[in-house]
């Protein structure tokens, strides 16, 4: 049960790893998630998805 458990989490971090990999697809303004942000796509998403199950 725990391997299946560590394939559905890798598989999650997979799936936010590829949305932020194409991030600009999704946002409007071409200046959002640029080298100059503190937090990065993949970390804004992991965080976020971390507290709605709060």
């Amino acid at each position: 049960m725990k391997a299946l458990h560590q394939n559905i989490l890798e598989r999650f971090d997979q799936i936010i790893n590829d949305t932020a990999i194409h991030i600009h697809d999704f946002i409007d303004d071409p200046h959002a998630f640029t080298s100059k942000r503190s937090l990065n796509a993949f970390t804004v998403l992991k965080m976020t998805i971390n507290m709605q199950g709060n």
